[in-house]
């Protein structure tokens, strides 16, 4: 197990997803006391890189981002 982003709070919702069609997971979620839906992009190297936050939108209190 990795740690991904250690300064997330109230996570609600995690999801691996291929976002962009290239093979690799990417991670989906919500924080409901950080007012966030935000995803991570998958570093090719896990183990040596970290991955990049993007926070796509900043709704109050999201419960799930399906």
């Amino acid at each position: 197990m990795s740690i991904i982003d250690e300064n997330v709070n109230d996570t609600r919702m995690v999801s691996a997803v291929d976002v962009n069609g290239n093979g690799r997971p990417y991670l989906v979620g919500t924080a409901t006391l950080d007012d966030m839906f935000v995803w991570y992009e998958h570093p090719g190297d896990p183990s040596n890189r970290p991955w990049k936050r993007h926070i796509t939108d900043t709704a109050p209190r999201p419960h799930h981002g399906y």
